[in-house]
């Protein structure tokens, strides 16, 4: 694998390298015995001078032996390579022992004028096959750097013709057509091209929704685990079409529900506002705990319709806008959580800067959140409180 002169020029053979990915590209132990093989050499030149070639080498090869443990190289683990340093060993202690039993001299540890010539046209055939190489490599890096940048160029393109058809499939749901299945078959390998070669932190799950919400959103990652897992080719257009309904019917009552009760939150609110206006001190702990799930609903109606609808509506008197953005604030996580004492002592503060009180309402149909008597007592959910919301977390687009 090498070859050391006695100049102390030490040149590595070209075979040592390719050894390293022949079998293992992590696996560098022939190219380190290479190199410490020929070490061994030019401190054996430079410390006691050259013995014979068969001793010089025997050396080398026994200090190979002894420090093949430290690169992970055992009897058991890595049996080729082992016995590849025991075979060399064997040879050389077999030439020694030859050469006493014959009475006959070792071989010079120095190279002839014939050897010299023969290492050096070695050493330029290696140089000619390394330019080979080189230029090899040069060419492959920039049919990588192309590959690169098609994958990029084509990973927003594609991605975008993913939303594109879960967006037409939850508004027109049940036209899929096998130019519609082509074309997310073809999104989804330019969208793993992309996840393979650019960006492994991101799953092709997570590049594919980026984006996306709602509908569209659960429609694309469905469309993607299928393509993923290649249940996509096996599936009917009808049966595609079929999931397209069902998730598209699935979000449009989330939606309808999501503008109920958003409804009804700023119903409620308004109510115990006006109450608390005009009759400050009398939330219960009860109506806390119902705040807190309105106010669920509220960042839902946000986050899957319409961000930008204000805090707090118009149609409120100034005393109820403050009295429910200051609860509004509370829930935020502007300040810590509070309990139905700080909404009172709240209450009592705020309504003390309105002291003319809003209007009570014309009929107690009118406000079904209203304490029909008119007095300060618990104003309840009408109609009953809905189900606490399934909101993920995600904030508003």
């Amino acid at each position: 694998m090498g070859v050391t002169s006695d100049d102390g020029t030490a040149l590595i053979r070209l075979g040592a390298f390719q050894e390293c990915i022949k079998k293992d590209i992590n696996n560098p132990r022939q190219l380190a015995l290479a190199i410490y093989h020929e070490y061994v050499h030019a401190k054996g030149l430079v410390v006691t001078g050259w013995k014979s070639n068969e001793e010089t080498e025997l050396d080398a090869w026994n200090a190979e032996h002894q420090i093949a443990g430290i690169l992970g190289i055992t009897e058991k683990g890595t049996p080729d390579e082992y016995k590849a340093i025991a075979a060399g060993m064997r040879k050389y202690s077999d030439k020694i022992l030859a050469a006493r039993r014959e009475r006959r001299p070792l071989s010079p540890a120095y190279m002839s004028a014939a050897e010299e010539q023969d290492n050096r046209k070695s050493f330029e055939d290696y140089q000619g096959e390394l330019k080979k190489i080189q230029e090899q490599q040069k060419e492959l890096r920039i049919r990588i750097g192309e590959r690169y940048k098609e994958i990029t160029e084509n990973f927003g393109p594609a991605r975008e013709t993913l939303g594109k058809m879960a967006r037409w499939a939850c508004a027109q749901p049940g036209q899929m057509t096998e130019v519609g299945r082509g074309r997310i078959q073809d999104a989804y390998r330019r969208i793993e091209e992309y996840r393979w070669f650019i960006d492994r932190n991101m799953n092709t799950v997570e590049l594919a929704r980026e984006d996306l919400d709602g509908c569209a959103e659960d429609l694309a990652v469905q469309w993607i685990v299928w393509a993923g897992s290649g249940k996509l080719d096996g599936l009917s257009i009808a049966e595609l079409n079929a999931k397209s309904r069902e998730t598209a019917s699935a979000w449009a009552a989330r939606l309808a529900e999501a503008r109920r009760n958003f409804d009804l939150a700023y119903e409620y609110f308004g109510a115990i506002a006006a109450r608390e206006c005009s009759q400050p001190g009398a939330m219960t702990e009860g109506e806390v705990g119902d705040i807190r799930t309105y106010y669920l609903w509220l960042l839902e109606y946000w986050s899957l319709i319409d961000p930008t609808v204000g805090l707090v509506p118009e149609r409120y008197s100034a005393c109820q806008q403050e009295m429910v953005r200051q609860w509004l604030f509370w829930e935020l996580g502007k300040e810590p959580a509070r309990t139905s004492a700080d909404y009172n002592a709240t209450s009592r503060r705020i309504a003390a800067k309105y002291p003319v009180p809003p209007p009570p309402p014309s009929a107690p149909g009118e406000n079904p959140g209203a304490d029909p008597g008119g007095g300060g007592g618990r104003i309840d959910p009408k109609p009953p409180l809905p189900r606490k919301p399934d909101w993920d977390g995600r904030r508003p687009r």
